[in-house]
């Protein structure tokens, strides 16, 4: 009888089930995946470009949590070690400091209300932006993918007329362009540039004066990462010299950047800036797709600044766009800069 009870318990030693090998198998892909963040942004997985899987990043932290709930069901240590490690690897994205205010010495002045809202190819509702230039009060506006007939019709809208000095659309297919309007009276200047020449779209940058200080605002829209990634990170990481090379005081990068906290190029491109944009704790908003199958699940839309300090941010819908605008109201860190002559 003892003979049979030995022969009828399993050692310890025993072939484990293929659902426990199953779940370590799951376990290590979706580390791999959560590791994608940190991967460099030209990098490609076989007809995939990485900055396009690394945008996945919430999926991959859902996941993470998922396998750590299945893996304490099932009382698999290593699919929780591992999917733990997922886990807090796909957290690389919403480690960055968001704006908390101006610096001991300083003083908040001025105000500007800044959105970006991309155009789609010249196709959002010309009255829906012009009620949200209204609503919130804008004084800057960045519109990425827009046209000069584009431009010329949102003028003749009540918002638009708020917004009398505009930058001309040098790229005007539609895709290439973008125009900034405001409301303050503005210079063009030199700013970022990128990526080939084929490869590259409109970036145009602007000095303006608010409450007696000088303001740089620089257009951004890199080339998507699509085909071109080299060109794209090529143009961000441009972005990222030209700003920290910059000795303005008050600077502001605003529209769509292409990409999100999970690409190095992009946190290399904004390192030493705030991230003015809306968010919900520390996970900003989605931005992109707006209007498709997919529900929005990255933030590719930014407002990033030096020297303010946001008061209110948003994400706004505009019908006939595939992007959520990007509203922040914006307040001047104001220390010993002498005032603009």
């Amino acid at each position: 009888m003892q003979e049979l009870d030995e022969r009828a318990t399993p050692h310890p030693t025993a072939r484990r089930p293929s659902s426990w090998w199953a779940l370590t198998a799951i376990s290590f892909a979706v580390l791999g995946f959560a590791l994608l963040p940190i991967v460099p942004s030209t990098a490609r997985l076989g007809r995939l470009s990485v900055p396009v899987l690394q945008t996945l990043w919430p999926v991959m932290l859902a996941l993470g949590l998922l396998v750590i709930v299945i893996g304490v069901r099932r009382r698999h240590t290593v699919a929780c070690v591992l999917a733990a490690c997922a886990a807090f690897a796909a957290l690389v994205p919403i480690n960055h400091w968001r704006p908390a205010g101006c610096a001991d010495g300083e003083t908040p002045t001025g105000n500007l209300s800044v959105l970006t809202a991309n155009a789609y190819v010249a196709s959002a509702d010309l009255q829906a932006l012009s009620t949200v230039v209204l609503d919130r009060d804008v004084d800057l506006l960045v519109v990425p993918e827009a046209t000069n007939d584009f431009v010329a019709q949102f003028s003749e809208t009540t918002g638009g007329r708020r917004l009398t000095h505009r930058t001309r659309v040098t790229r005007d297919d539609g895709f290439s362009g973008t125009a900034v309007l405001s409301r303050l009276p503005i210079e063009q200047i030199g700013g970022a540039t990128g990526g080939s020449a084929r490869h590259t779209f409109d970036q145009p940058a602007v000095r303006l004066i608010v409450a007696g200080l000088p303001v740089t605002v620089q257009a951004v829209h890199p080339y998507p990462p699509v085909e071109e990634v080299r060109s794209w990170d090529a143009s961000l990481r441009e972005l990222g010299r030209w700003q920290r090379a910059s000795t303005d005081e008050h600077l502001v990068l605003a529209g769509d950047f292409n990409a999100s906290w999970a690409h190095p190029a992009f946190r290399d491109a904004v390192g030493g800036l705030h991230d003015a944009g809306p968010s919900w704790g520390p996970f900003d908003r989605p931005t992109w797709p707006v209007g498709g199958r997919l529900p929005s699940f990255v933030t590719i839309d930014h407002i990033m600044v030096r020297g303010f300090e946001s008061t209110d941010a948003a994400a706004i819908d505009v019908p006939g766009s595939d992007h959520r605008a990007v509203w922040s109201n914006l307040r001047l860190c104001h220390s010993n800069a002498k005032p603009a002559t």
